[in-house]
């Protein structure tokens, strides 16, 4: 969804969303990359795309989403080393291995209001970035 609104807006910029630790806690970190000094106006635009989306109204975004996770989740399954790499990282990350484990489990257990809160702290970085917090 932001990619497409951010070319749709005409800005030349990749936005990323980047997880990772900071402080032993999980973060997402989001980097922009552009030839031109609009970083500002790319998160304006990616903000504004969120803002009013409401998970109920795309279930077919919740699908599309949840089975891009379940592909990701279960390449770890793959070979041992990958399955034991994957599991300590979700652990170490704070996410905890049962994702890794049983991800249709997991997947299954996750309802709109859980997506619509992660989506949240999603974008918490860029409003803070843009003093909206």
């Amino acid at each position: 969804m932001l990619p497409d609104a951010i070319e749709k807006s005409g800005h030349r910029a990749i936005l990323q969303a980047i997880r990772g630790l900071q402080d032993s806690a999980p973060t997402v970190t989001w980097q922009v990359i552009t030839s031109r000094p609009n970083g500002s106006a790319v998160l304006e635009t990616a903000l504004s795309t969120v803002a009013g989306y409401r998970v109920t109204e795309h279930a077919e975004a919740v699908e599309q989403a949840k089975e891009f996770a379940r592909t990701n989740l279960n390449r770890a399954w793959q070979s041992p080393l990958e399955l034991a790499r994957s599991l300590a990282h979700y652990e170490v990350m704070g996410w905890g291995g049962e994702l890794v484990r049983d991800p249709e489990a997991a997947l299954d257990r996750v309802d709109c209001a859980g997506i619509e809160k992660a989506a949240e702290g999603l974008v918490r970085p860029i409003k803070e970035v843009l003093g909206r917090s």
